[in-house]
């Protein structure tokens, strides 16, 4: 047994569609949001992170030049001159003025964290004596302490013919640099005090970022501190000097920058690449959240409006189920919109004129099945008349009578071809003009030899068309009664059928009294002719129309007192007739 395929609903259809094309679009859309906002704002975002690469170098470069400016504000410090000439008593005065030339208690000096980046300054003149300023309090053992290693550290540095030196410790970086006077002979000898802890401040936000590295070396390239050791910090220290681009440091691609700072010390900073889809992930999340809700809207939008839409359908499929089951009563109910109120209109329209039709056809049925059982009552009393007419005939036949018996014979074949072959639409022309000849037999003997007739055909092949019953027979008929009967004299009537082309040419002939020929402008003309033209005509040509639709032809021509000439043509067909009341 077939199983019954499961439709869709066109609700689900629309809502599937609808959504589909919605998430569609929106992916599209997000597509090309994400890209656009990937392009625009990766440019900002790798512009963001240059910025800080330069700031934190710049930053460095400003601390150093911090130092510098206080080198330079030693070197023209008349009052410290003396005490690089070694003409001096007052170290309270001389600190005095070593602290106004290094300040370290500015702002300057201080990172972001609000650390201090030089801690002690320490000042030495040719004796080895020296002035010292200390940024945070100390004990006297303490600050001995460091003084002393800054005066090891001073007499190393003075051994050799560098203009500056930088070494590492565990919790500052020293500078050691020289103090020239203005012919450039050396002074003195100042070491500096850089804090780790200030110096890391300054690198603080690099190292927040994903692969972010950074390194601070001397003029030898010796790293003195770093973010990271190892690799990356390798790498880093191998940039050109002053370099800015891509690289790959620590195994990822990172944006670097490198730069001189002054006492020939170099930074080096990178930041991976990747922080720029680190920064746009809380981004892209919001977005696609947003995505995700427009999805959940327009979902539940969607619903919504195929709801709307498909509910007056769902009624009109719900009514037209009914209107199946015989519920020629249901109706749809009017609508606002201009689509669904002209579906309703006509779907009740449909239905009152089902409605009336069916009432109709109803009653065409009652009255046909009258129709038949009168035609059934009908048909009994022509048998009885053709048994009579039987009957006779053959008691002609029997008394001698030849030229009785076959007008008997003519008329009975005549009249059971009229009426007992009215269900056959179409039958052979041989059959057909059996019928004729019967009818000009009968003429033929009523008038004897006031009329002749004659039959030809075109070929043997023509007898065997299909042609409707009675149509030559009422053109035969019609010959003789409106052309050869009114006439006073010998007729003729000449009958003629031709094959030409795929047409069949059927033409009746007679030298009767003919008519005036005049304008035929409709089938009423025809049937209120009352010479020669009369209904016959009219019903055969309808008869034609229903039959063969345009494919036939027509044409009925006369003169008066010289004859009438019919022409049928119609397409020439063979096959089995066609049966019906």
């Amino acid at each position: 047994m077939k199983t019954k395929e499961k439709r869709r609903t066109l609700k689900r259809e629309i809502t599937l569609l609808t959504m589909a094309t919605s998430f569609g679009a929106l992916v599209l859309f997000g597509t090309v949001m994400i890209v656009m906002f990937f392009v625009f704002f990766r440019g900002d975002i790798k512009e963001d992170m240059e910025n800080i690469l330069h700031g934190t170098l710049k930053t460095c470069e400003d601390k150093m030049q911090f130092i510098q400016d206080g080198a330079v504000m030693i070197r023209h410090n008349t009052t410290l001159k003396d005490f690089f000439d070694a003409d001096w008593t007052d170290r309270a005065e001389m600190e005095k003025q070593l602290s106004y030339s290094m300040e370290l208690f500015s702002d300057r000096n201080m990172t972001d964290r609000q650390l201090p980046f030089v801690t002690s300054v320490c000042l030495f003149n040719k004796k080895d004596e020296y002035v010292k300023e200390h940024y945070y309090p100390m004990t006297v053992s303490a600050a001995r302490m460091k003084e002393l290693s800054y005066l090891e550290m001073m007499r190393d540095f003075r051994k050799t013919k560098e203009r500056y030196q930088m070494a590492s410790g565990a919790d500052e970086i020293n500078l050691c640099f020289r103090v020239y006077g203005d012919a450039m002979e050396e002074l003195g000898i100042c070491v500096i005090g850089i804090a780790r802890q200030g110096a890391e401040d300054i690198f603080d936000e690099i190292s927040n970022y994903s692969h972010g590295n950074w390194i601070v070396t001397d003029q030898n390239r010796n790293i003195l501190i770093s973010g990271e050791k190892g690799k990356a910090a390798d790498e880093l220290n191998s940039l050109d000097m002053n370099f800015s681009g891509e690289k790959r440091i620590g195994g990822a691609s990172a944006l670097c920058e490198s730069k001189s700072l002054g006492f020939g010390t170099y930074a080096g900073v990178s930041v991976g690449m990747d922080n720029i889809y680190v920064i746009l992930k809380p981004t892209m999340a919001t977005f696609f959240a947003v995505v995700f809700l427009a999805l959940i809207f327009i979902g539940a939008a969607m619903f919504g409006i195929s709801l709307r839409f498909t509910r007056p359908l769902k009624t009109l499929a719900d009514n037209l189920k009914a209107f199946g089951k015989k519920d020629l009563d249901v109706r749809m109910e009017d609508s606002s919109i201009s689509e669904i109120h002209e579906i309703s209109l006509i779907f009740n329209e449909m239905a009152e004129r089902i409605q009336y039709l069916i009432e109709q056809v109803y009653e065409k049925q009652l009255l046909a099945a009258r129709s038949q059982t009168k035609y059934l009552q009908a048909q009994i009393n022509p048998h009885f008349q053709f048994n009579i007419l039987s009957m006779f005939s053959i008691r002609a036949k029997l008394a001698g009578n030849e030229e009785l018996y076959k007008g008997l014979q003519a008329f009975s074949g005549l009249m059971r071809g009229k009426i007992f072959r009215e269900k056959e639409i179409r039958i052979p022309v041989s059959e057909e003009m059996e019928l004729v000849e019967f009818y000009l037999y009968l003429q033929k003997s009523r008038f004897e030899d006031q009329l002749s007739y004659e039959i030809l055909y075109g070929s043997e092949e023509v007898k065997n068309f299909k042609i409707p019953r009675l149509l030559i027979e009422n053109l035969v008929e019609n010959a003789v009664s409106h052309g050869i009967e009114p006439k006073s004299g010998k007729g003729t009537v000449k009958i003629s059928i031709f094959q030409q082309d795929e047409s069949l040419h059927i033409v009746v002939e007679d030298d009767g009294v003919g008519y005036e020929e005049k304008e035929e402008t409709s089938q009423d003309d025809l049937e209120s002719d009352t010479a020669h033209t009369h209904t016959g005509l009219a019903n055969m040509r309808r008869l034609l129309e229903i039959l063969y639709h345009d494919q036939y032809r027509m044409q009925v021509t006369g003169q008066k007192n010289i004859g009438t000439r019919a022409e049928i043509v119609i397409p020439a067909e063979r096959g089995s007739s066609l049966c019906g009341k």
